[in-house]
């Protein structure tokens, strides 16, 4: 089976063959590689349109497997949220055992009652009312009866923060709105 790679010597060679005027299957049987590889190494234009048609191939391919994906996660969200979870889990090493079945997405946010919207194909990444998988408990994996579907923008705000953590700084905050002039809410609401 002929090579399909070359040496710059092997380059170099070919290049001499090729001036001697020994034709490219001859050059290509000398050096134990294919007439091809032969005529992409001494041939700068046919290198150049392979080199084209590659690029242009792989933005072809590119955009086709965007497309499909936005496509894909407008059919089934939660699949996707399925398989970003698994991902997730996977890369942080923790627990998981969902299913499909696991993940039903709400018309409307548990957490900050707005409305979940799937924000597959807006052009913008991670929407604030988008479905998001939240882990309940932050010390457990994505496992049955830890997770819930939010809002990303609740997600993002709770972070981390265990269900009781959350509530405490939620009461916090509200005593400073009532006793802290710079959390004034009607001032801010004029401005």
């Amino acid at each position: 089976m002929p090579n399909s790679r070359m040496t710059p010597q092997m380059i170099d060679e070919a290049v001499s063959l090729l001036g001697d005027g020994f034709g490219l299957e001859e050059i290509a049987q000398k050096l134990g590689v294919t007439k091809n590889i032969v005529r992409y190494w001494t041939d700068p234009e046919y290198r150049e349109g392979i080199i084209q048609r590659n690029q242009d191939y792989r933005k072809r391919t590119r955009l086709a497997r965007r497309a499909w994906g936005v496509a894909h996660r407008s059919r089934c969200p939660e699949a996707h949220l399925l398989t970003r979870a698994k991902h997730r889990a996977k890369e942080q090493g923790i627990e998981f055992d969902l299913t499909i079945e696991d993940i039903v997405i709400p018309d409307r946010c548990p957490y900050l009652d707005i409305p979940i919207v799937n924000g597959a194909g807006t052009g913008v990444m991670n929407p604030r009312n988008t479905a998001s998988l939240d882990r309940i408990n932050p010390d457990k994996g994505y496992v049955r009866g830890n997770v819930i579907v939010v809002s990303y923008l609740a997600n993002a705000v709770k972070q981390n923060l265990h269900p009781m953590e959350l509530v405490r700084l939620g009461q916090r905050i509200e005593k400073l709105i009532q006793s802290d002039p710079r959390f004034d809410t009607q001032r801010r609401n004029n401005d």
